[in-house]
């Protein structure tokens, strides 16, 4: 379901013509595991708690989150890249590429927070040089695996028509279903408003 839906409205959606003759993106580097999505979780709680306690000055749980990380552990090395890239805590880091290269390790490894945070990154040019068609394609791969993020990400890139054609319909209909696939509260309530002024703006047009 949630492969058509992006196949009939995100994707079917015509690119920018800045776009269009980009080639497919190779994504042969990426590994995607079902199994490990329940491994994931499991990992995801461990190592959330680690980076919570290595904020505030843990030095072991710094040093136990750092040998995770180092060890390729796909939601060791998110966790070390949110908190060493936050001001208030304690072991942080203004190396924009190093923070952007550790999410990158974790998509790499198929762990879907992390592939579309570095999707975000790479249509942005965060950290990472600009490659809108991979960023896309992550968000694409990463919403049919039902990762409610990718779906919001991709949502507002229908609304604001700058890599995908403007297609307000689309956005709300991919909207509507991944919204209830995320806790990201911030995420919803950046697309809803985005949403609101795009339709705003268009009924004034």
């Amino acid at each position: 379901m949630l492969k058509t839906l992006f196949a009939s409205l995100v994707i079917a959606s015509a690119p920018m013509s800045a776009h269009a003759v980009e080639p497919t993106p190779d994504l042969s580097w990426l590994e995607v595991d079902v199994w490990r999505m329940g491994v994931f979780g499991r990992e995801r709680a461990i190592y959330k708690q680690l980076g919570s306690e290595s904020c505030t000055g843990d030095k072991d749980a710094y040093v136990e989150l750092l040998e995770a990380a180092l060890d390729d552990v796909a939601p060791a090395l998110t966790s070390l890249a949110y908190q060493s890239g936050r001001n208030e805590c304690r072991f942080s880091t203004v190396d924009l590429p190093y923070l952007t290269g550790l999410y990158e390790k974790a998509a790499r490894l198929g762990y879907p927070l992390a592939m579309t945070v570095y999707g975000r990154r790479l249509i942005d040019g965060y950290g990472v040089d600009t490659d809108v068609p991979t960023g896309l394609m992550l968000f694409e791969l990463d919403g049919q695996m039902g990762y409610g993020d990718a779906g919001l990400e991709a949502a507002l890139e229908l609304i604001r028509g700058e890599h995908l054609a403007q297609d307000l319909e689309a956005a709300e209909k991919v909207f509507n279903t991944f919204k209830e696939m995320t806790p990201n509260k911030g995420l919803i309530e950046r697309v809803e408003k985005e949403l609101a002024q795009a339709k705003a703006a268009a009924y004034e047009n």
